[in-house]
This record gives C-alpha cells, sequence and structure tokens, in this order.
C-alpha cells in the first residue's frame, strides 16, 4: 500500500508561477483591445482556477468570454477569429494556432507554459440564474459549460471535508501521472477534469484526516456507485454518456481499477 508519507507528498499544488505569467500575459493583451473595452471578461478554468494542479502539469486554460445577448455561431466565429488574429500579431504567428475548441498557445519562453484560449460567449441557464460560457466546435457543434459554478461548488466541497477534497483530488491526479508514466492506460483514459468530477461526487464522510482511508473510501465508493445519475461538477451535466464532454464509465472503471492495483502494490 502506498504509505501515507508519499501520499501526503502527491496531495501538494504544483507550482503557479509559470501559469500566472502565461495567464497574466494573455489577459493584458486581450483587455488592450480597444473595440472589445468592457465587453470582454478573462479568467481561468480548469486545474490553476481549481487549486487542483499538481507537479509536471503545464498548460493552463483560460477562458475568454464575450458580453453579448446574440449566442449564434456567426458572433462567436467572428469574436473567436478576430481574438486568433490579434494572438497571432501580438505572440507571433509560430506560437499560436486554432484547434477543435480553443485556440493553442505554444510556450512563449521559459518564464511560461502552453495554454488553451477557448472563446466563447456569456449565456445563462433558463431561468437565468446561473451564467454559462457557450461555443461551437469546428464542426459546429454547440458546447454549453459552466466554469464558474464548477469553481463554486468545488470551493464548498473542499470547505464541506474540512479542506480535503482539493488534495484528494491531487493524489488521483498524480496516481493518473504515475499509471501513463508505467503504460498501465493510456494519456486520454482519465481526463482531469473527469477524476475532479468523480470525487466530487464521493460524500463527505469519506474524507478524513488519514490520506490512506480517504483514497481507499473513494476507490470503493466509486467502484459501488459509478451510475449514469452522477453529474459533473457544476451540477449541470451528467458525468458519464457517450458526448465529447462526458466520460465512458468503461473508462471510468478501468482507471478507479489500475489506481486500486497501484495503491495496494
Amino acid at each position: 500500500m502506498i504509505s501515507e508519507e508519499e501520499l501526503e507528498t502527491m496531495s501538494h499544488q504544483g507550482q503557479t508561477a509559470l501559469s500566472s505569467n502565461t495567464y497574466n500575459k494573455i489577459r493584458d493583451i486581450i483587455l488592450a483591445i480597444p473595440e472589445y473595452k468592457g465587453l470582454v471578461e478573462v479568467y481561468l478554468q480548469g486545474s490553476y482556477a481549481n487549486d487542483t494542479n499538481v507537479f509536471l502539469e503545464s498548460d493552463v486554460d483560460i477562458i475568454v468570454q464575450y458580453i453579448s445577448n446574440d449566442l449564434e455561431i456567426s458572433t462567436y466565429l467572428l469574436f473567436k477569429n478576430r481574438i486568433y488574429e490579434i494572438l497571432k500579431r501580438e505572440l507571433g504567428v509560430t506560437y499560436v494556432t486554432t484547434g477543435n475548441k480553443a485556440i493553442r498557445i505554444s510556450k512563449l519562453g521559459s518564464r511560461y507554459v502552453e495554454a488553451d484560449v477557448i472563446t466563447c460567449l456569456r449565456g445563462y441557464t433558463h431561468s437565468g440564474s446561473n451564467e454559462c460560457i457557450v461555443f461551437y466546435n469546428q464542426s459546429g457543434t454547440k458546447i454549453i459549460n459552466y466554469p464558474k459554478q464548477h469553481l463554486k461548488n468545488g470551493t464548498t466541497k473542499h470547505q464541506n471535508t474540512n479542506n480535503l477534497f482539493k488534495r484528494t483530488v491531487r493524489i488521483f491526479k498524480n496516481i493518473r501521472r504515475r499509471l501513463v508514466d508505467d503504460r498501465k492506460i493510456t494519456d486520454t483514459l482519465a481526463p482531469s477534469y473527469f477524476i475532479e468530477s468523480i470525487i466530487y461526487n464521493v460524500p463527505n464522510e469519506k474524507f478524513v484526516s488519514s490520506n490512506q482511508i480517504t483514497v481507499l473510501n473513494c476507490m470503493k465508493w466509486i467502484v459501488d456507485n459509478y451510475t449514469n445519475e452522477l453529474q459533473t461538477q457544476s451540477g449541470f451535466h451528467l458525468l458519464f454518456g457517450s458526448t465529447s464532454t462526458q466520460w465512458n464509465r468503461t473508462d471510468c472503471l478501468k482507471y478507479i481499477q489500475a489506481a486500486m492495483e497501484f495503491f495496494n502494490r
């Protein structure tokens, strides 16, 4: 079994200085665009926003959100293309490429990390009470996510587990990295976002002062409860399914079984 001391090390947050440099540089470029003054919000999402980043985790996710009442694809494409052209002009064409969902920024130097810039439009739930982001992939499929609600729920979960939730997520993410390095699982089997969401579903009472007991509690609970009814951390999407924003249940079980073998080695 992995020792308490090793799990404690695995629970620690990775460095944030390089990610902060990257975020600040891209944010300053975006906020300086005259035509978008007061109409764009720039913020982090993912591991660095949620304080669940681990050692050797490099790239940072940055949301560039256009405050517009028009959520049509034409408005989105005009906005994304404009941001893309400005980033190429300011950072250099060799550093900026566009992908299926995000604009990819290569490492700008030793003081920076790679970044995914997600351009999007601001939307709301039907009730109007929860803000969401709206964007489209290259095939024109509309995607709706709730990064602010994800962050809020994670913070509440962390507080309700006596500040143990995020450190436990980091342990499971480090186990994932070790499994990939040992070629026990593929790199795409268990994305960080899904790991965070599955741990979020574990009941609060399963998080205790012992790292070993907490990890074992989480593993046992997931094996017994990885049903189709589980939700992502935002609470607005089902965790398991066949879409590009959902996790395959079989992949989840493969990851947890491999993690259990690693834990009990």
